[in-house]
């Protein structure tokens, strides 16, 4: 009888140990929300920066958020405690998604977020970590959180983080030229890229006062174009975008590159549209 104790009690030390020698949340899950679980990891060990990765598992049919959702839906955010210095995120490049009319840009089944604090954080790093989670219907699910910056390094972190890295649109290399206009409640976009464009995607941050819809996107060899209905989403007429800035990432192939331009005026485009984009969940 003593030898099965001890077996057990073994058992749940092994099953302590993962969350208990590293700062890691281990997987947290709501009772108001069985669809999508969460684990939050830190690191210090690379030099005055505590790095984060915020981990996110979803049922089949459910999607969370992009930093700009589009249309429709919440970014993940976190209410850190403690006064640390600002976190900055890295957002992997998103998908698009398209329901009853409404286009949004967010993450299915799993997606890794890397946060970074420059500068001395609690060394007991706590927060509460609000998800929008959204199929049929939306929850919006807070998740508690606690990690202990105190214990040993995680020898895999390295590793995961450079991995979720990796997922992380470039700030240069994929596009040779870009450029953004704007014509009668249409911004437009025209890439060059000499490798050519096998199904580009693009995804717009949020301009103040002004809604941007589902793009539709087109190419010729080693041109792209594209063009975005832009409305004020209140019925009125659209606002004018020239002189303002757009945030914007464009994929094909497997790569992403990140870049904020200044809208001028109309751009010469042709009418055929080759790639018209969206998935639908």
């Amino acid at each position: 009888m003593w030898n099965i104790i001890r077996l057990a009690l073994a058992c749940l030390l092994v099953l302590w140990l993962p969350a208990t020698q590293a700062a890691d949340s281990g997987w947290l899950q709501s009772p108001q929300n069985d669809h999508a679980q969460v684990r939050l990891r830190a690191d210090t060990s690379n030099g005055d920066e505590t790095r984060v990765l915020l981990a996110v598992e979803l049922e089949k049919g459910w999607k969370t958020y992009w930093r700009s959702p589009g249309e429709g839906g919440i970014a993940p955010a976190i209410t850190w405690q403690g006064n640390p210095p600002p976190a900055t995120w890295f957002w992997p490049t998103p998908q698009r998604f398209d329901v009853a009319g409404i286009s949004t840009q967010g993450y299915q089944q799993r997606v890794t977020l890397p946060i970074v604090f420059k500068g001395a954080v609690p060394q007991q790093l706590e927060g509460r970590l609000t998800l929008s989670t959204c199929s049929n219907v939306c929850i919006l699910t807070d998740y508690p959180f606690k990690l202990d910056l105190t214990t040993p390094a995680d020898p895999k972190f390295n590793h995961d983080f450079a991995q979720a890295m990796g997922q992380v649109p470039i700030a240069s290399g994929l596009v040779d030229s870009l450029r953004a206009g704007y014509r009668n409640g249409e911004l437009q976009i025209s890439a060059e890229r000499t490798a050519g464009w096998q199904q580009p995607e693009l995804f717009f941050d949020t301009v103040a006062e002004t809604d941007l819809g589902k793009p539709t996107v087109s190419s010729d060899g080693e041109s792209l174009q594209a063009r975005v209905p832009v409305s004020d989403g209140w019925g009125d007429a659209a606002p004018d975008l020239r002189g303002k800035q757009v945030r914007l990432v464009i994929s094909d192939g497997g790569i992403a590159q990140e870049a904020t331009l200044t809208i001028g005026g109309p751009l010469a485009l042709p009418s055929t549209v080759t790639f018209p984009y969206g998935k639908r969940c």
